[in-house]
């Protein structure tokens, strides 16, 4: 009987395990995954330079840059063909389809200290945000 016991214990801890590996690594829309994912922003000639890759979501998901500056966005593609092409930010108006493969650029006005910018494909399924401070 308590050998069933010890058996059915470790079935279960191997099963937690790979379910939590497998959480970890399914997709860089995860949260947990996204989560990590964290950039700060670099300048040249007055403007911050944010670069995210677009391809299975966005990534980083998480860029920090500084306020009162404005930012030259460069999204990046490459052989690209999941809805992270349908590309918006609502708080700019921004809705732009990327191409499958490229480089497309957005001029994004200097931001208060605090400010959030939102991002998402068109469904909204995968996210990026950039904090201001």
């Amino acid at each position: 009987m308590n050998a069933k016991i010890i058996l059915l214990v470790g079935a279960l801890a191997l099963a937690g395990a790979a379910a939590g590996a497998f959480l970890l690594n399914s997709g860089k829309g995860n949260k947990v995954a996204a989560s990590a994912a964290v950039s700060s922003a670099h300048s040249s000639a007055g403007k911050q330079i944010i670069e995210i890759t677009a391809k299975d979501g966005y990534s980083p998901s998480l860029i920090k840059a500084k306020a009162g500056i404005p930012i030259l966005l460069k999204v990046k593609t490459q052989d690209t063909q999941d809805c992270s092409t349908a590309f918006t930010i609502p708080s700019f108006g921004i809705q732009a389809g990327l191409p499958a493969t490229g480089v497309t650029e957005f001029d994004i006005p200097a931001q208060k200290a605090g400010d959030t910018i939102e991002g998402s494909c068109q469904m909204g399924m995968s996210r990026f945000t950039i904090e201001f401070n």
